[in-house]
């Protein structure tokens, strides 16, 4: 047998081409039905990414700050703790506070053992949700817990 000289044939047409593949990695976009894309509502969004989450402890908050509340949740399909902060955007006009895009930001770019780790983001117009690993302690209960003052070097640690 004898090989045919000259470049290969070109692969059979996909229907799963780079604009699918994108699409199939962006929150809010489904596969295309009938050869057109369909986007989710934000309430369908945002349904979708709170059914990851089931909040342990309504209740009993984790903490409490200026924009929101802290509340203890797990992923649903680890079981793994984290620790999900959820604020209401009061004003559309404004939309996200600028402390909390900061904090993002920071967050995104920081891997620090000291450091609580931010492992999703969800944002509406009503409302952003911060998800962070769960963590037993702060350094304030940590500090009060201690009863005495912190050697400069474990201070430093932190």
């Amino acid at each position: 047998r004898r090989r045919p000289r000259g470049p290969p044939p070109p692969p059979p047409p996909s229907t799963a081409g780079p604009r699918a593949a994108r699409a199939a990695r962006m929150p809010g976009v489904r596969a295309p039905v009938g050869g057109e894309y369909q986007e989710d509502s934000i309430e369908e969004m945002e349904r979708r990414f709170e059914s990851q989450y089931a909040v342990i402890e309504k209740e009993s908050l984790l903490g409490e700050g200026t924009y929101g509340k802290v509340y203890k949740a797990k992923v649903v399909r680890t079981g793994v703790d984290v620790a999900m902060k959820k604020m209401k955007l009061d004003n559309e006009e404004e939309g996200v506070p600028s402390t909390a895009i900061r904090e993002i930001a920071l967050l995104k770019e920081l891997s620090h053992e000291n450091v609580v780790k931010l492992l999703d983001v969800f944002c509406s117009t009503k409302k952003l949700i911060l998800v962070f690993e769960f963590v037993e302690n702060d350094l304030k209960k940590y500090m009060r817990g201690l009863g005495r003052q912190l050697h400069p070097p474990v201070v430093k640690s932190f």
